[in-house]
């Protein structure tokens, strides 16, 4: 098992320069976190983040019938929601 001290910094693991700037990948203790340009976005700490984005996403669908929403991530991230509201 992995020891880590809460005021241990985070490691970054991957970072990427894309069109719309840099997303990086960064491990703190055993939670696994994704930054984009230097911004927290979500971690595996409790599936709050995910739950956000969907709502996010069925907000931008603008009242649609039946809209289907796939999201996924890479490793402890991956989620697979279809919203049925």
């Amino acid at each position: 098992m992995r020891t880590h001290h809460p005021s241990d910094p985070p490691v970054v693991l991957d970072r990427r320069e894309g069109p719309y700037g840099e997303v990086a990948l960064r491990r703190h203790g055993d939670l696994l976190q994704i930054i984009a340009n230097g911004t927290f976005l979500m971690d595996t700490s409790d599936g709050r983040s995910e739950r956000l984005l969907v709502d996010a996403a069925l907000r931008a669908l603008d009242g649609r019938p039946r809209p289907s929403v796939l999201i996924g991530g890479l490793g402890r991230f991956l989620r697979i929601i279809v919203p049925t509201r």
